[in-house]
């Protein structure tokens, strides 16, 4: 049986779907080029140090400008060891902008029909390695305790790589003909039904996270703090396993469980499927 493996958990990119299939396997003995830094064959949180050219292009003010990511700017992507031709390993770092808000992706040239990602050589004097600000960046979540292959539709919402949430609501999502929370199903062209910036984020444990955002987002079960101020609680649960044969096709897929705001939702970690 040939299987099609979806992988899409937080910390492989954050949805991002950029794998690096194409890795080495770097041990610990490997020799690397001066200046490189030794991060590969992982998901990898940078700050950028100094302003860095992409070869993508953004709609600014009616003209296309080359985007430069700023100095400073946090980002997540993936890094690639590659070996050279003196037997010495470089490292590629791959940052992809697939999982950010949809005000921010949409300004790109042709955006929905390119790949939103740059590369770069992943070097000490333009990287610092940093820890990963949340474990819940980058999530899409759809509401109900558990995934079901022909789910239907329903409302849905992410927490973005750049901190925003962006609800989906069920009408929405219907009429974009969405059936599932993959990352590959189209909410990341969709356009949200609601967009709030998060001005901070607080963990309680290893489970809970708080998002803290100025304006309330319909639907989603939140909680007034002050005039001004709501609070998002995700408190994240067990993982699930589910396989399915459906017709000719085996299924199986991987999702993790959520109460957000006190209410069901479940993320897709991992799907297979084939015939």
């Amino acid at each position: 049986m040939k299987l099609k493996s979806i992988l899409l958990t937080t910390v492989a990119l954050g949805s991002f779907g950029m794998l690096a299939n194409h890795a080495t396997n770097a041990k610990a003995s490997v020799v690397y080029e001066s200046g490189y830094i030794k991060e590969s064959n992982k998901a990898v949180y940078v700050t950028t140090k100094k302003s860095l050219k992409t070869n993508l292009y953004r709609n600014i003010n009616g003209k296309k400008v080359r985007y430069v990511i700023p100095k400073g700017t946090n980002l997540v992507g993936s890094s690639e060891a590659d070996k050279q031709s003196d037997g010495k390993f470089t490292t590629t770092f791959n940052a992809g902008f697939y999982n950010y808000n949809y005000a921010f992706k949409s300004s790109f040239v042709n955006w929905k029909n390119i790949s939103l990602s740059s590369q770069f050589a992943f070097k000490s004097s333009d990287f610092k390695v940093v820890k990963n600000p949340s474990s819940v960046l980058g999530t899409s979540w759809e509401r109900g305790t558990d995934f079901k292959f022909k789910n239907g539709s329903h409302q849905m919402f992410s927490i973005t790589q750049d901190q925003y949430i962006q609800f989906y609501s069920t009408s929405n999502v219907k009429k974009a003909g969405i059936t599932s929370n993959f990352i590959t199903s189209g909410l990341d062209k969709l356009k949200p039904t609601t967009s709030r910036k998060i001005t901070s984020i607080k963990t309680s444990g290893k489970n809970v996270t708080y998002l803290y955002y100025t304006k309330p987002i319909t639907s989603l079960s939140e909680y007034k703090v002050r005039p001004g101020l709501y609070r998002l609680k995700v408190n994240t649960q067990d993982t699930k396993r589910f396989d399915k044969t459906v017709g000719e096709n085996d299924y199986t897929a991987i999702w993790q469980r959520a109460f957000v705001g006190g209410k069901a939702y479940n993320n897709v970690l991992e799907m297979e499927y084939g015939d």
